[in-house]
C-alpha cells in the first residue's frame, strides 16, 4: 500500500479519474497482481489488459451534505493505476441522496479527458473508460486539457479538418462492425458532421467519402495543411 496526503478535496486536484462502484471487482479483472483474472479461451490470454495499481493506505468518509440533522455520506478509495491517481466512490450513508452527491463532485472534481470532450467519471461498469483516459494521460506529448468543452466548441476544432485515423475502439470487429475504422487506420480523412443521436454517449462524426463514423480519440492530431 501506499500515502496519498492531504484532505479529500486537495486529492481531487490530483486525481485523473472518478469512478462510482467498487474498486475490488475491477482489480480483479484488470490488475496485474490478480490471481484470477478473466481468461479468455479462445485466445488463450486475459480477457483484459494488465495494469499496476497501487492502493491507497487510507481513504476519507466524505460527508457532501445534510437533509435535516441526517448526513449524506459517500466512501472512497483512491488506486494509483499506471502512475495516474484513480477514486473510487459510493454512497454510503443510511440516507442516500445522488443530486446531492454529483453537486458535490462537480464543485470539487473538474478533470476532463479525451482532449477536454469529457468529463473524467464513470460508473463500474464503463470503466474502459477511465482506463483509455489513463493512456492518454501516459501518451508522450500529453498536455492536461481544461475544463469540459461544450459541443460547439468541440465541433469548431474538429469539423471540416482532416486527421489520421490512428486506432479503433470498436467492439466488433470480426462480425464487421459498420462503425469498426479498422480498415481506415493510417489513413487521413476529413470530418464532414457530427452524428446526431438523441441518445448519451461518445460523441462520433460522419467522414467525407466513407460510411464509418470516427470518435475523437480514434484520431491523432490534425494536418497541418487542412
Amino acid at each position: 500500500m501506499i500515502h496519498f496526503h492531504g484532505t479529500a478535496e486537495e486529492r481531487l486536484a490530483q486525481t485523473l479519474f472518478i469512478v462510482e462502484g467498487k474498486a475490488c471487482p475491477l482489480w480483479c479483472q484488470h490488475s496485474k497482481d490478480s490471481l484470477f483474472p478473466p481468461w479468455n479461451m479462445r485466445e488463450n490470454k486475459r480477457a483484459y489488459p494488465a495494469s499496476n495499481w497501487d492502493q491507497v493506505a487510507s481513504n476519507p468518509i466524505i460527508t457532501v451534505g445534510h437533509i435535516g440533522k441526517r448526513p449524506i455520506n459517500i466512501s472512497t478509495e483512491w488506486y494509483r493505476i499506471d502512475g495516474q491517481w484513480v477514486m473510487f466512490y459510493e454512497g454510503c450513508s443510511e440516507l442516500v441522496d445522488r443530486a446531492m452527491i454529483e453537486k458535490w463532485l462537480d464543485e470539487h472534481f473538474t478533470g476532463t479527458w479525451d482532449k477536454g470532450t469529457r468529463r473524467a467519471a464513470m460508473d463500474e461498469d464503463n470503466f474502459s473508460w477511465c482506463l483509455q483516459a489513463i493512456d492518454e494521460a501516459n501518451a508522450p506529448g500529453y498536455v492536461k486539457p481544461g475544463p469540459l468543452l461544450t459541443a460547439a466548441q468541440v465541433d469548431k476544432g474538429f469539423v471540416g479538418k482532416r486527421f489520421t485515423v490512428v486506432k479503433c475502439h470498436g467492439k466488433d470487429h470480426v462480425r464487421g462492425d459498420p462503425g469498426c475504422v479498422c480498415r481506415l487506420i493510417g489513413k487521413k480523412v476529413t470530418i464532414r458532421k457530427r452524428y446526431e443521436t438523441p441518445f448519451a454517449g461518445t460523441a462520433s462524426y460522419h467522414l467525407k467519402g466513407h460510411k464509418q463514423r470516427v470518435q475523437r480519440s480514434e484520431v491523432g492530431l490534425p494536418d497541418v495543411k487542412a
